[in-house]
């Protein structure tokens, strides 16, 4: 992916996906919505069919992460793909990664601080806690995650 072989460039370091890795998408959908207008948020919310950007439902893209075998996938638009979908590509990314999979999606996570204190840092990888809510019944609960940073050499590991 060519956005990963940039954030390579960028910070000097290989990034290698391993299994286990969660990938989180930042397009700028949270932080441009979050400066709307009142009127332009409800004109927004009103359109019909909503209109969304994300990731591009694309067969190529759902095998590379099955092969890169991604824990969960997320990022900080209204949904992980883009809205409408495109007809011609006769799936839609929630049907195999959460029916399919059972693969976690987090959707309008706030990465700006995030991506922020990554650029400072000059690293773009990170340690990544999700704790979903424990509702009985429940299908979905509001994004509660945790990241730390790593500095380089760090294992991470409990001391």
């Amino acid at each position: 992916m060519a956005c990963l072989e940039w954030q390579s460039s960028q910070s000097g370091a290989l990034i290698t996906i391993t299994p286990g890795t969660i990938l989180l998408i930042r397009s700028g959908y949270h932080s441009a919505y979050s400066s709307l207008t009142p009127s332009l948020e409800k004109a927004l919310g009103e359109q019909l069919p909503p209109q969304t950007g994300g990731v591009r439902q694309d067969l190529g893209m759902l095998k590379w992460i099955w092969e890169s075998q991604f824990a969960a996938v997320g990022g900080d638009s209204v949904g992980f793909e883009s809205f409408p979908g495109k007809p011609e590509a006769r799936l839609l990314f929630y049907e195999v990664l959460i029916a399919g999979w059972g693969m976690p999606i987090a959707e309008m996570l706030w990465l700006e601080d995030l991506s922020k204190e990554c650029a400072r840092r000059n690293r773009w990888t990170c340690f990544v806690n999700s704790c979903p809510l424990n509702v009985e019944g429940g299908v979905a609960s509001h994004g509660c995650y945790f990241v730390r940073l790593k500095e380089r050499g760090d294992s991470l590991r409990s001391r």
